[in-house]
């Protein structure tokens, strides 16, 4: 596999307040890029933030994919910021575990709201992506969409097989 040059890549990441967002940003800023840490979780990021390089190397944006303003508030701020959009990881998403029964319809709606409807949503960060005319796109995902997980069943079906 041919590696990347990260060096001073701008690459976005969703859900980048915990676990793999998180340690994809740390991995990212390691390598040389400069780093959006998108989440809801703002003092959560901004903590990263400062630990990658703070102002000009790490930029958080507190960031819902399920609300439209929003993922364009922060793509606006991203190139406001950057210029550019070099790598967008789509890693954001959320869950609720426990038995089909218990699971509450605005809890299924919030579920897919994030991890399905939210990746759409993305599409404005996908645009100004694109309109670079090259750029990588990561769409994270999960096996939850093919082996059935007890009290994951909302979060499975929210994931493609």
């Amino acid at each position: 596999m041919k590696s990347i040059n990260l060096q001073d890549k701008v690459v976005v990441v969703t859900g980048a307040s915990g676990g793999m967002g998180a340690a994809m940003t740390r991995e990212f800023a390691r390598a040389g890029a400069r780093v959006v840490l998108a989440a809801r979780s703002q003092p959560v990021i901004e903590q990263l933030a400062t630990e990658l390089g703070g102002p000009g190397r790490a930029l958080a944006l507190p960031t819902d994919v399920a609300d439209a303003s929003s993922v364009e508030k922060m793509v606006e701020q991203t190139l406001s910021a950057f210029g550019r959009i070099d790598i967008l990881v789509n890693n954001a998403g959320v869950g609720y575990f426990s038995p089909l029964r218990q699971v509450k319809l605005d809890r299924v709606r919030h579920v897919f709201d994030v991890n399905v409807i939210g990746l759409g949503r993305q599409s404005g960060c996908r645009a100004a992506h694109a309109s670079q005319g090259d750029g990588h796109i990561i769409n994270v995902l999960t096996c939850a969409g093919r082996i059935p997980i007890p009290f994951q069943g909302i979060y499975g079906a929210s994931k493609p097989p």
